[in-house]
């Protein structure tokens, strides 16, 4: 069965949030800057030079993970990193730094292609989801390695579909 394109985006509200908050600390510096003391500039020069990166995830197409029958597409910031279901073993949940994202590794095959030193693997896998487009990390995991498996011809049947990835809280386009 072929599987139909997905394309998953974050969150509106975890987008706005985030800007808020940017937009909070440059308020501050601006409020410390008007009231005398120059360690405003400190302050508000860092978060007005940023400012540009807090905008472009509200821009359409600009941030999203595509599934596809072949495999997935990371979008970040306008640019895309391809990854074939063939290339990847597997999807799991991983720590990084105090979060949990959606780490993978790739197959044996991919590995030995790769040099020495891309094919050093971390406790992060060979790649990470930094993201997880509105989902629990384990269901994007789940969802992830579910659409692997399926387009790879490893099960066919429906009633194998991830029960707890039964809603989307991302925005799916």
């Amino acid at each position: 069965m072929l599987m139909t394109p997905r394309m998953l985006r974050s969150p509106l509200r975890e987008d706005l949030s985030f800007l808020a908050l940017h937009l909070g600390f440059g308020a501050c510096g601006a409020f410390i800057l008007h009231n005398g003391s120059s360690l405003g500039w400190a302050i508000l020069v860092p978060f007005v030079l940023m400012l540009p990166l807090n905008l472009v995830p509200l821009l359409p197409e600009s941030n999203y993970l595509r599934l596809d029958a072949d495999g997935i597409t990371l979008r970040r910031i306008y640019q895309d990193h391809r990854f074939l279901w063939s290339e990847i073993s597997s999807f799991r949940v991983c720590k990084y730094g105090l979060r949990r994202i959606v780490c993978f590794d790739y197959s044996d095959e991919v590995r030995r292609k790769r040099s020495a030193r891309a094919r050093a693997r971390s406790a992060h896998g060979d790649g990470q989801l930094l993201e997880s487009y509105g989902l629990e990390t384990e269901e994007l995991a789940q969802l992830l390695n579910w659409n692997r498996e399926e387009s790879l011809g490893k099960f066919e049947e429906e009633d194998c579909a991830p029960k707890s990835v039964s809603h989307f809280g991302a925005r799916v386009l």
